[in-house]
């Protein structure tokens, strides 16, 4: 299984992006990264470089950010993950997400606890509200529950107006 170790260096809120410290990634490899897996990512917040949140996508890092940031601007803003979200919104940013993992889809449970313990380790203030391994992958909603979803959105959206 492949490790990325990501060093993130902190930075002053007075340095330029052209200033900012690189975030410094070593790859140690001893097989291929899988095309097929679940990748394990990690939210940064772009004032500081300090990483926020570790999850997991099955899908591209930017649609699985593009996702984080629509929650909030649907309204959820619940949870201290959202909240985050939302404070970076309200400044005029948004966060930032990199790669730790790609991992086969069977094994993702143990790579993101793996993460999750691992940024806590080494001091890193993550917002996950678990250890992780709690996501659901396989579950499929009825087309009986997808019609009653799609109804109370579409009131809800309604409503609005």
């Amino acid at each position: 299984m492949n490790r990325v170790g990501v060093c993130l260096q902190t930075q002053t809120p007075t340095l330029t992006k052209r200033q900012r410290p690189v975030m410094e990634v070593i790859i140690m490899a001893d097989k291929p990264l899988r095309q097929d897996g679940v990748i394990i990512y990690g939210l940064v917040d772009p004032r500081t470089t300090h990483l926020r949140y570790v999850g997991k996508t099955k899908g591209t890092l930017h649609t699985r950010l593009l996702s984080h940031i629509s929650d909030v601007r649907r309204g959820r803003v619940y949870i201290p993950r959202h909240k985050w979200i939302a404070d970076l919104i309200l400044c005029g940013l948004k966060p930032e997400i990199i790669s730790l993992e790609d991992v086969a889809s069977d094994v993702w449970k143990e790579a993101e606890q793996f993460w999750i313990a691992y940024m806590r380790f080494i001091g890193c203030d993550l917002l996950n509200a678990t250890a992780g391994g709690d996501g659901i992958t396989s579950f499929r909603h009825s087309d009986e529950t997808k019609r009653k979803q799609s109804e109370a959105a579409k009131r809800r959206y309604l409503s609005d107006e």
